[in-house]
């Protein structure tokens, strides 16, 4: 039944904002995809066993100082910077890293990686919300809304199972629900992935690498 929900997740896309500019949480996917083939030396219930589970944030940096919160001071630490994220790292913003075998449906195993992210929606008029593509500027008046979202997409594993190769979906959108640049797993199982993603800041809208490294704390899913 986990299977064939997560399979229906993976096929459709959830509203993120409505008509008149509510904000409402969902699952985001820009489109289909295909089951990843796997070497026939890779032994799926040892792959599931070593990864599949939610992950939590454990540190998340940008590569270059950025005064999200409009604080007045710019920082690389996005924990301190994004209050949504520092709030709700160890159970909200995770990433959810699936390992399913053959099916009745399908004779190869299938991986999906899940990453949930506070996407920023901003007002700026009346029935009008900012959608991650303009490079507005700052304006105090303009009201940020945080936005619990995510992303699902099939991958593979590297012979090395040190990386994830992110598959991508038929209509990625360049602004929203980024699919990573990277994602590698370190010695200790942590995982950490960058993602190139615009921010709306006290400096107006800035584009920036974004290193987060995430720790499994549950192998539900």
């Amino acid at each position: 039944m986990k299977n064939f929900i997560y399979a229906s997740l993976v096929t459709a896309s959830l509203m993120s904002c409505s008509t008149d500019g509510s904000i409402s949480s969902s699952v985001i996917v820009p489109g289909a995809s295909g089951s990843t083939s796997v070497a026939p030396n890779e032994n799926v219930s040892a792959l599931f066993q070593q990864f599949h589970g939610k992950y939590k944030v454990i540190s998340s940096t940008s590569n270059q100082p950025v005064d999200v919160n409009q604080d007045g001071d710019s920082s690389s630490d996005l924990l301190t910077e994004i209050p949504e994220l520092r709030l709700q790292a160890g159970t909200q913003y995770h990433i959810d890293i699936r390992i399913y075998g053959p099916s009745a449906t399908s004779s190869k195993p299938h991986f999906s990686f899940t990453q949930w992210w506070p996407e920023q929606y901003i007002r700026t008029g009346v029935g009008r919300v900012w959608d991650g593509g303009e490079l507005i500027s700052y304006n105090p008046d303009y009201l940020v809304k945080y936005d619990f979202q995510g992303a699902g997409r099939s991958f593979s594993f590297s012979t090395d199972l040190k990386q994830l190769t992110i598959n991508a979906n038929e209509n990625e959108n360049p602004f929203r629900w980024v699919r990573p640049e990277s994602v590698t797993i370190d010695a200790t199982g942590r995982i950490s992935v960058v993602n190139k993603r615009r921010l709306y800041t006290r400096a107006g809208v800035q584009e920036v690498l974004i290193t987060t490294v995430y720790e499994r704390f549950t192998m539900t899913t």
